[in-house]
């Protein structure tokens, strides 16, 4: 049963490697994810909740200065796996069980067309309580009508 969730803010680290950011972001989704459904589970055997739940999404940056844009590098009929200028860009990621393929090989087009390292951490998105859940599990169903009420 997990007892925590990462929260916003934690757990950032730098990686060079696409892979190993992946593995941590699935650590950080596992986790947080994890943490919801044994909550949910409590509320459902009605156990008190005495706080509010929450847990985030994990999340991605980089950051490109100028010298790292390597236009003259970079294959321009790429669709994906560079930016055109400097900045920071970061999104949330979900589901890398699914994505996680899919992640690793454009954080390892990013990586390798700017030669930067990845952020990954907990953003401060929170996961919606059914997108903890496996596709095709319904939340609702085995609650009475009382919880329901309680629960929004």
């Amino acid at each position: 049963m997990a007892k925590y969730a990462y929260a916003a803010g934690e757990e950032v680290k730098i990686f060079d490697d696409p892979q190993r950011a992946v593995a941590h972001l699935k650590r950080i989704y596992e986790t947080n994810t994890s943490y919801l459904r044994d909550k949910f589970a409590d509320f459902a055997a009605g156990r008190r909740i005495p706080d509010m739940v929450s847990a985030c999404y994990p999340f991605v940056s980089v950051k490109v200065r100028q010298k790292d844009l390597r236009r003259h590098e970079i294959d321009p009929k790429l669709s994906y796996g560079f930016v055109s200028q400097e900045g920071s860009y970061g999104t949330t990621l979900t589901r890398p069980d699914i994505f996680g393929g899919y992640y690793e090989e454009m954080l390892a087009a990013i990586m390798e067309n700017h030669r930067v390292p990845v952020r990954v951490g907990v953003s401060n998105t929170p996961i919606p309580i059914h997108f903890a859940f496996p596709e095709g599990v319904y939340i609702e169903g085995g609650l009475s009508d009382e919880a329901l009420r309680s629960f929004q």
